[in-house]
C-alpha cells in the first residue's frame, strides 16, 4: 500500500468518524469501530497483498453494500440538514453531497480494511485454542451451580414468582380460557402450560404456578450455559476464555434477568444454542454420538416452532449446510425431517385444533411501513392507489399515528378497519400498488425499511432490553420483593446499562451483529466448517427480521446471539484442523 493510499484512507475514516456524531443511534459502537479501522489499516499497510482475486471483488462489493446501509440509516444527517434559509439551492445540494460522501467513503474504507485484516490474519490466537482437551464433568457441573445460584437468588429475593409482560399474560390468558392462537408459538405456550398445570394442581394458586415454569427454565438455561462450558473444553478453548464465558454467562444482566422472564425468545435462545453446540459436536467427534444426534434433533424442531420466523431461518441454515458444508450434509440427515414435522405441525396440525394462526398484516409489517411513509411525506401515489389503499385504512388517521420504526399503529388500524380479508382476497391488486408506489418513491421506500430495520444491523438504539415487572392481571399474579436492599443493588446495576455509555456498549445489537458478521466472513473466507455452523443460525435470524420485523430494535430477537457470543468467537478465531478440502467448500 502506497504512502498516499494509507493517509487517503485514514483521512476518510477519522472525517466519517466526526460527521457520524451526529447519529441519532449509539455513537460508541462507531467509535470503536473506527478505532478498530484504523488498527486494520495500519496491519494491512505492513502486510503484502495475498488475497485472491475472488476474495477482492467480494471485500469491495461487501463494502460498498455496508457503506451504502450507514449512509442510508444516517439519512437524518444528509437528507435535509438544517441549514439558514440566506444559503443558496447550489450549495445546499452541495452541501448534502459532501456529507453523503464522508459517510459512504469512510464507512466503505473501514469496513473494507476489517475485512482485508480479518480475511487474511490467519495466524491461530493463543486465547482461543489452549491444545488440551477435557472430559471432566466438572466443566458442566461448576458453571451449571454458579448460573443457578446467581439466578435463583436474585429470582427470590427481587422478582418472585417471576417477569410477565402484556405477551406473557396474554399466553396464560389462552392457558385459561382453552382458546390458543399461534401468534405467540403454540409451543411456547403450551410449554409453559405443562409446568403451570402442574403449579397449579399442587399449590392452587396462580403466582405459585408461575414460580414452578420460571424456576424450570432458570434450571433450563443455567445447563444450556454449562453445556456451552462444557463443550468449549472439550473442543480444547483456552482456559482464559472459558472463564470469560462463565463470567459473561453469569453476569450481563440480560442474561440473569431473562432467565426468570416469561418470553419465547429466552427458550428459543437456547434452543438455538443447544442446536449448534449438538451439530459442532457432530462435526468434531466429540461426545456420545447417540446423545448429539438425538439433542440437534430435538432443537432442530424447537428451532422452527419456538419463534414465527425461527422456521424461515432454519431453512436458510439447512440451505447453507447443503451449499456450504458439503463435507458435513449428514446434517441434513437430521435438519429436512425438522422442516417437514414443523410443517405438519403449523399447517396441519394446528388447523384441525383450530388454532388461530396470525393474522394477515401481521407478515406485511415492513410493506405497510414503506406504503406509509410515502403517505406520511406526501409522495407520488396515483390517485387510484390512493383510493386502494383508503379502501382498507384511513388515510388521515395513518398520517397522525405512523412510528417510522413500530408498525403495530398501522397494523392496528387496518384491523380496527377491519378490511384484512379484503387484502387477501385482492392480493393481486395490492402488490402491483405496492411495486408501482416503489417505482415512484424508491428513496422513501429504502429509508422507510431502514427505519424500521436499523436496530438490528446498525450501531445502537435506546429500546426495552428487559421486563422488570408482572402486568396488571386479574390472575392475581403480583411481584414480591423479598430483599429491599438486594433489589435496590440490582436496580443500579441494570441501571447503568441503559444510561452510561460505557455500560450501553454491552446492550447494543449492532455492535454485536457487526462482531458476527465479520467471524461469518472471516469463517466463510477461510473455510472453518465449525465456525460456519456457530455463525449461520444467527446471521439466518437476523435475515428474517430485515424482511418482518415488527419493531425496529427489540433485544430479545436476537437473544441467541447473546447466548452463542463465546462460542461463536472461539470457533471463529481458530485455525481448522485441516486443509481445506474441495468439499468444505
Amino acid at each position: 500500500m502506497s504512502r498516499r493510499s494509507f493517509y487517503a484512507q485514514f483521512l476518510c475514516i477519522i472525517i466519517c468518524a466526526f460527521t457520524l456524531t451526529r447519529t441519532d443511534a449509539y455513537y460508541a459502537p462507531y467509535f470503536l469501530a473506527a478505532l478498530f479501522a484504523v488498527f486494520c489499516l495500519i496491519r494491512n499497510s505492513k502486510q503484502a497483498a495475498g488475497a485472491g482475486r475472488a476474495l477482492n471483488i467480494a471485500v469491495i462489493v461487501l463494502s460498498a453494500f455496508t457503506a451504502m446501509l450507514i449512509t442510508l440509516v444516517n439519512h437524518r444527517i444528509w437528507y435535509a440538514p438544517a441549514m439558514p434559509d440566506v444559503r443558496t439551492a447550489l450549495f445546499y445540494r452541495a452541501y448534502k453531497l459532501l456529507l453523503i460522501l464522508f459517510i459512504f467513503m469512510g464507512s466503505f474504507f473501514s469496513v473494507r480494511n476489517m475485512l482485508m485484516f480479518i480475511s487474511g490474519t490467519r495466524e491461530t490466537y493463543p486465547l482461543a485454542r489452549s491444545g488440551e482437551g477435557g472430559k471432566s464433568l466438572l466443566y458442566f457441573f461448576i458453571p451449571f451451580a454458579i448460573f443457578l445460584a446467581v439466578y435463583l437468588s436474585i429470582f427470590f429475593s427481587c422478582y418472585y414468582p417471576g417477569i410477565l409482560s402484556l405477551d406473557s399474560i396474554d399466553q396464560i390468558s389462552q392457558m385459561f380460557t382453552g382458546v390458543y392462537s399461534n401468534h405467540h408459538p403454540l409451543c411456547h405456550t403450551l410449554l409453559v402450560q405443562m409446568f403451570f398445570n402442574a403449579g397449579l394442581a399442587i399449590f392452587g394458586d396462580a403466582g405459585r404456578a408461575v414460580a414452578v415454569y420460571v424456576i424450570f427454565q432458570t434450571v433450563f438455561m443455567s445447563a444450556s450455559f454449562a453445556f456451552l462450558i462444557s463443550t468449549m473444553k472439550r473442543m480444547k478453548y483456552s482456559r482464559a476464555l472459558i472463564i470469560a464465558s462463565i463470567v459473561w454467562c453469569a453476569i450481563m444482566p440480560f442474561h440473569i434477568m431473562f432467565s426468570f422472564t416469561i418470553w419465547k425468545d429466552v427458550v428459543f435462545g437456547a434452543f438455538v444454542m443447544l442446536f449448534v453446540l449438538a451439530a459442532a459436536r457432530i462435526m468434531n467427534g466429540i461426545g456420545n454420538t447417540a446423545f448429539n444426534y438425538v439433542l440437534a434433533a430435538i432443537c432442530s424442531v424447537a428451532f422452527c416452532l419456538m419463534r414465527s420466523n425461527g422456521l424461515f431461518a432454519f431453512v436458510l441454515v439447512a440451505a447453507a449446510v447443503f451449499f456450504l458444508m458439503k463435507k458435513y450434509r449428514k446434517l441434513l440427515i437430521i435438519m429436512v425431517p425438522a422442516i417437514v414435522i414443523s410443517l405438519i405441525i403449523k399447517h396441519g396440525v394446528f388447523s384441525v385444533f383450530n388454532v388461530t394462526p396470525p393474522d394477515t398484516v401481521e407478515s406485511l409489517s415492513i410493506p405497510l411501513q414503506q406504503v406509509a411513509r410515502v403517505i406520511v411525506e406526501d409522495g407520488d401515489i396515483t390517485d387510484n392507489d390512493m383510493a386502494l389503499i383508503s379502501s382498507i385504512i384511513d388515510v388521515d388517521e395513518a398520517r397522525a399515528s405512523y412510528d417510522p420504526g413500530l408498525s403495530d399503529p398501522i397494523k392496528n388500524l387496518i384491523r380496527d378497519y377491519g378490511c384484512q380479508d379484503r387484502i387477501r382476497e385482492n392480493g393481486g391488486a395490492f402488490i402491483s400498488m405496492y411495486v408501482r408506489t416503489f417505482a415512484h418513491n424508491p428513496i422513501l421506500y429504502a429509508i422507510a425499511w431502514a427505519d424500521q430495520t436499523k436496530g438490528f444491523w446498525n450501531s445502537g438504539y435506546p429500546c426495552m432490553v428487559w421486563y422488570w415487572d408482572i402486568e396488571k392481571n386479574s390472575f392475581g399474579i403480583e411481584r414480591t420483593i423479598m430483599c429491599e436492599r438486594a433489589n435496590t443493588a440490582l436496580g443500579e446495576y441494570l441501571w447503568l446499562f441503559y444510561n452510561d455509555p460505557v455500560f450501553q456498549i454491552f446492550v447494543s445489537i449492532g455492535l454485536y451483529v457487526w462482531v458476527l458478521l465479520l467471524m461469518f466472513f472471516r469463517s466463510l473466507s477461510g473455510r472453518n466448517t465449525t465456525a460456519l455452523i456457530a455463525t449461520m443460525p444467527c446471521v439466518a435470524i437476523i435475515l428474517s427480521l430485515v424482511i418482518s420485523t415488527p419493531a425496529f430494535s427489540e433485544f430479545r430477537y436476537l437473544y441467541s446471539l447473546y447466548c452463542l457470543l463465546p462460542f461463536i468467537i472461539a470457533s471463529s478465531l481458530t485455525v481448522p484442523q485441516h486443509e481445506p478440502t474441495e468439499g468444505d467448500t
